[in-house]
């Protein structure tokens, strides 16, 4: 399975956990393997807020993932994206959710990097059994809990251990969590609580509170540091000139991606699409989200390609043999036909 992000381990590790979970639970939903030769569609909803860089950077990294790996071979199954606008809001993308799932009958759905959305999707496919695929990263989004939920993205809370260890380096002793309100924005704090606890003194503090606590006690002054998390620093050079002269100093952590031939090749073909697809744009840079974006397609077109490599066609089972123990019962043969297949190659 190649990678944008060349032939580093960390990249390698997440495609190849990533593979398996989607093809163990793309088929069960509501597809049955036929034997027969001709190549089938599959339909996919993809739920994004198209009015965000997200969003955008998304659409244009998943639409050239898909037209990248159909060109690279003559393959026997093709993924059908139907896009849908969630607007930034919650009760829309549900909404979306529900009409790809009702009227577009699609058998997986993509999306959504904002964990407030994406906990209301991932609901409504654990009820209708079909996998969402999202790129949330709030730890409080657990695939323990929706088993038809993958996670494509790293959870916030592994750069818990990057941040605990600036710490230790210069030896802080007193740290000021600043986070927005809200059960997901502040996701990684209990993690980061944890860690800070065994070495210095923690005081969780909402984003309202900062600015007054920050006008009070000038804490840009000499003698405090600044640590942001990869959801700033990953859109740092989104930013305007006089705001990142006013960042001076911060600290940022976000995902390392290793340089490579390929992620270079993709990085100039991106800029070019993405310019021409949003010429309103001016400062645009392709970052890790991105990237992810691009993977997950990679992965589930693979998994349905894996999947249909021998039963080439796939149909919508029959609905009075959709019964619960009837689904129990295909779910274990086609996992176990999936982990027979495991061994070949696309």
């Amino acid at each position: 399975m190649n990678s944008l992000h060349g032939s580093s381990p960390a990249s390698q590790t997440f495609l190849k956990m990533l593979f398996p979970q989607i093809l163990i639970l793309l088929l069960p939903t509501s597809y049955l393997c036929q034997n027969a030769l001709a190549s089938s569609t599959v339909d996919v909803g993809l739920i994004l807020d198209l009015g965000s860089l997200v969003g955008k950077t998304s659409l244009t990294c998943m639409s050239m993932a898909l037209e990248d790996f159909y060109s690279s071979h003559n393959r026997t199954t093709r993924i059908r994206l139907h896009v849908r606008d969630s607007k930034d809001d919650v009760v829309q993308a549900a909404s979306s959710a529900i009409d790809l799932l009702k009227n577009v009958q699609v058998q997986a759905i993509l999306g959504h990097s904002i964990s407030a959305q994406a906990d209301f999707v991932i609901d409504i496919g654990k009820k209708s059994r079909v996998p969402i695929i999202s790129s949330a990263t709030s730890p409080s989004l657990s695939p323990i809990e929706n088993p038809y939920f993958i996670g494509a993205a790293q959870s916030g809370s592994s750069q818990v251990k990057a941040i605990t260890a600036l710490f230790k380096i210069f030896n802080w002793r007193e740290v000021a969590l600043i986070y927005e309100e809200g059960e997901y924005r502040r996701g990684i704090v209990p993690y980061l609580t944890d860690q800070l606890a065994q070495m210095c003194t923690c005081h969780p503090l909402s984003l309202l509170a900062f600015f007054l606590k920050a006008k009070e006690a000038g804490m840009t002054r000499k003698g405090y540091a600044w640590i942001i998390t990869d959801v700033l620093t990953s859109f740092f050079d989104y930013l305007e000139p006089s705001v990142k002269d006013s960042m001076q100093g911060v600290i940022g952590v976000k995902p390392h991606v290793p340089n490579s031939p390929q992620l270079d090749n993709f990085t100039s073909r991106w800029r070019a699409r993405f310019r021409q697809e949003n010429p309103e744009i001016t400062r645009f840079e392709l970052n890790v989200f991105g990237l992810w974006a691009y993977d997950t397609v990679t992965a589930l077109a693979l998994a349905v390609e894996r999947a249909g490599v021998s039963q080439s066609e796939f149909k919508k089972t029959e609905p009075a043999r959709n019964s619960k123990i009837w689904q129990e019962l295909e779910f274990q043969k086609m996992v176990q036909s999936c982990f027979n297949q495991s061994g070949t190659s696309a």
